[in-house]
Order: C-alpha cells, then structure tokens, then sequence
C-alpha cells in the first residue's frame, strides 16, 4: 500500500491525476490510498510524514509549488516528489528541491505510466517494507505492516504483532525512523499503526478485539484525532 498526496487547486486536474493512479495501481497491483490538498498551505498545516509521493502542482495561489516544495524538504528529505505544471522551465528548477520527476500538462496516460514506474521503484526504496528486528542474539524479518505498535519498556523497545512480541535492545526514535510514515505518537514512548486503529474512545485508541488499548496523551490528542481522520477519509 502507498500513500498518495495530491496538491492541485484545480478540481478537473487533481481528478484526472486520480484516475491515473487508480489505473496505474490496477495495472500494477498496487493499492494508493489517496490524499488531496486545494492548496499547498492547507497541505503543509501540520504536516506529517505519511506520504510516499506527492504530485505538486506549482501554479498554486497563496503559496507556490517551488516554495512549498523548499518547506516540504526542511521537514521530510526522502518523500517522492513530482512537479505537475504548465510551463517547463518552473519544473525543471524542481531539481533544487530534490524533486524525483516532473509533468508538463496536458498529461497523457502513457507519460504518467512511464513517469509513475520511475517514482514507484524510488519511494519503494524510501519506505522498504521488511526490517530486521534483532532480540537475544536472534535476528526476525518481519514486515512493517504486520507490526501493530511499538513501545519503548526499560531500555528495550517492544514490537507488537498480532501473534508476538519482540523485545530489541535499542532506541524508540531509531524503531521509528525506520517503520515507516503510518506510524504516529499518541503519547511519549508508543508509536501506533494507523492502518489497525479501529476506534478512539476518551483517553485510549482500540487495536481491535483482543489487543491492548492504548492510552493517548491529552496535548496530542487533538493532533493524533486529525491525522487519524485524514488517513481514514483517503483510504
């Protein structure tokens, strides 16, 4: 699964785009959960890193594509970026913001395929499904979208999966970095799977029948509901 951003204040344009990644994951047998943005100050407003490619239109009121583009990087270096627009000399200075690719409109099906595989193979690079977890001096494969939480206990860091857990020596900030964007913070020491939430009740987030409720901290509770709700909506 790849989580697409959509930043376009154009309706007709950001569903074109739509459609073609609709088709390019059925071709592919990808699944894209889709995020869309009128304007990218609305898109960066509390951004999180949960994308894996973002389509950037740079003709934009309030706040440019270029510009935003230059924001976007000072908070998330590795997220595939592509510069959709009209004039080909705006895309081309896309390269100083580490884009990945750009697209002159009008778009075809066959230059978005083309372009697509490239950002695909990059953000797959970027967000790489399987880690190695090592515990009492045994190493575990496991997939990322297996793991329900993490929580640091001691000096150890616990991965929950739906059938064990596995205690590893090492830091909760270094288990994030390396889980991926879908991971979020409800509270100082836990980082939580927004694909098994299943319900926010008061204080505490449900991983469903059977697991462990989560408490979430009062300050973070207001950023983690809006995170979880913009995840839900485009999924």
């Amino acid at each position: 699964m790849m989580n697409v951003a959509i930043v376009e204040d154009e309706e007709n344009q950001a569903e074109l785009l739509k459609s073609y990644v609709k088709r390019y994951g059925e071709e592919k047998n990808i699944d894209f959960h889709f995020f869309c943005f009128g304007d990218a100050m609305d898109f960066l407003h509390n951004y999180k890193a949960v994308y894996d490619i973002v389509f950037m239109d740079i003709e934009m009121p309030y706040l440019n594509g270029m510009n935003a583009a230059k924001e976007l990087r000072k908070i998330d270096k590795e997220v595939c970026l592509i510069f959709v627009t009209n004039i080909a000399r705006y895309a081309i200075k896309g390269y100083s913001v580490d884009a990945t690719d750009y697209m002159i409109k009008p778009i075809s099906y066959s230059t978005f395929s083309f372009r697509m595989e490239r950002a695909v193979a990059v953000a797959m690079h970027n967000n790489k499904q399987d880690i190695v977890i090592t515990s009492n001096r045994s190493y575990y494969r496991i997939n990322v979208n297996d793991i329900l939480y993490v929580e640091s206990r001691g000096h150890k860091v616990v991965y929950h999966t739906a059938s064990e857990e596995i205690e590893s020596w090492e830091t909760l900030q270094g288990a994030a970095e390396k889980l991926g964007k879908t991971f979020v913070s409800p509270r100082t020491g836990v980082f939580v799977n927004l694909r098994y939430v299943k319900s926010i009740q008061g204080d505490n987030i449900s991983l469903g029948e059977g697991h462990d409720l989560i408490r979430i901290a009062r300050d973070k509770k207001r950023e983690f509901i809006n995170t979880f709700t913009v995840f839900v909506s485009n999924t």
